[in-house]
């Protein structure tokens, strides 16, 4: 693990702002690259979704609903910045050299946001065990400078992604991307938890 957050750290660094060649690529934003992928809590909050493609949410999830749809509906203008992220670094996306320095492969889901988006994306697609990603996250100067609720805004949206396709079966070619993705969405969730409270009981507090 410390030799991933380094890599990322020093991608961080290294690719803010994101390089002039690709800029007159059109890189696309996080948002962009999500987009129309991250609507589940509005859809459920409107009723336009009878917890369909076989979602189904839990006590948290439903307490918390008017929330997770309120910041869902702005997370694409706050998940922001002008870093080249890699956006998928789970740990099939790192080589660690001889030397023990990572290095991070398979940039075919690049796109431009804020420069700590890939540490959020690698504590949740990754089994942690015992550390809690808050706690990492904030002990990173990448999650120490983080603004609190456009990290909020990731975490609401990416749950709803996760939420939605742990639902569906994985594709043929790679049926494992369900349990990948409920483990995602487990994580995700709980770090919300974490940030927002565990009340389940009433209105949220």
């Amino acid at each position: 693990m410390r030799a991933a957050l380094d890599a990322l750290a020093d991608c961080a660094a290294l690719l803010t702002p994101v390089p002039r060649a690709l800029l007159s690529a059109r890189l696309p934003t996080v948002a962009e690259r999500m987009a129309g992928r991250c609507e589940l809590w509005q859809d459920l909050a409107s009723g336009r979704a009878e917890h369909g493609d076989r979602v189904v949410i839990g006590e948290w999830e439903r307490a918390w609903l008017p929330r997770l749809a309120a910041v869902e509906r702005e997370w694409a203008s706050l998940v922001t910045g002008d870093t080249l992220v890699h956006f998928d670094p789970h740990f099939d996306n790192f080589i660690v050299g001889a030397d023990g320095a990572a290095r991070l492969v398979d940039w075919g889901r690049a796109c431009a946001g804020p420069p700590w988006t890939d540490l959020v994306c690698l504590l949740l697609e990754s089994d942690l065990g015992e550390p809690d990603p808050e706690e990492v996250f904030t002990k990173q100067p990448l999650g120490r400078d983080a603004p609190p609720e456009q990290v909020d805004a990731l975490l609401v949206a990416l749950a709803g992604y996760w939420t939605r396709t742990a639902a569906q079966p994985g594709p043929a070619h790679a049926p494992h991307l369900q349990d990948r993705r409920e483990q995602s969405r487990r994580a995700t969730l709980n770090w919300l938890r974490t940030r927002w409270g565990w009340v389940t009981e009433g209105q949220p507090g």
